[in-house]
């Protein structure tokens, strides 16, 4: 494996493998939370946020002998499985709303935001968000912290859908870079 991955995370990879349930929980304790925090954010709901990281786990116990880490990073796959399983989910609401990914470009969430992901000192990420300017910093807020849809966003901030995924884009094409500097210098 890649030096990427931390030992917790290479222990609890390979006691799964070896079917053991201690390295699930080995695991869940290392990004559980973030996977979580991610469901919440796009759920807005407790109990659907809990099934979606459970779900995540069940998946990840069940697919991680196949892993490759000669593709990316454990964690960059973890929040793929949590991505997808929280837009699973938020397809399946009774409503059908998308909560804030109606007319969002998918591109703004591309596969290889693994650098973004490594990120889960808070402290960090409010030090990350101070580099941007402060229209990007109100919009990448409103969406990822907030959980507000784009529409939502222009409405309150009183500009076009089209000025907010602009923002949106060109903050989290700032942070990447940032993220990828510090990862490439040790600083991350």
């Amino acid at each position: 494996m890649k030096q990427r991955e931390d030992r917790r995370t290479i222990a609890g990879i390979q006691a799964i493998r070896d079917r053991n349930p201690d390295g699930l929980k080995t695991l869940y304790d290392l990004y559980g939370h973030a996977v979580y925090s991610l469901a919440f954010s796009r759920l807005h709901d407790v109990g659907l946020a809990e099934e979606v990281t459970q779900d995540v786990f069940f998946k990840v116990w069940k697919a991680v002998p196949r892993w490759d880490s000669t593709k990316g990073s454990f964690r960059s796959w973890l929040f793929t499985i949590a991505r997808h399983a929280t837009y699973d989910r938020m397809r399946a609401m009774p409503t059908g709303e998308w909560l804030g990914l109606e007319g969002m470009d998918d591109a703004l969430f591309r596969k290889d935001d693994a650098a973004l992901e490594t990120i889960t000192d808070l402290d960090h990420v409010e030090s990350l968000m101070r580099t941007l300017p402060s229209d990007q910093q109100n919009v990448l807020k409103m969406i990822v912290v907030e959980g507000h849809s784009v529409r939502e966003t222009a409405s309150q901030l009183g500009v076009p859908q089209g000025t907010v995924k602009s923002r949106l884009r060109l903050a989290l094409n700032r942070l990447r870079i940032v993220v990828n500097q510090e990862e490439h210098s040790g600083t991350l």
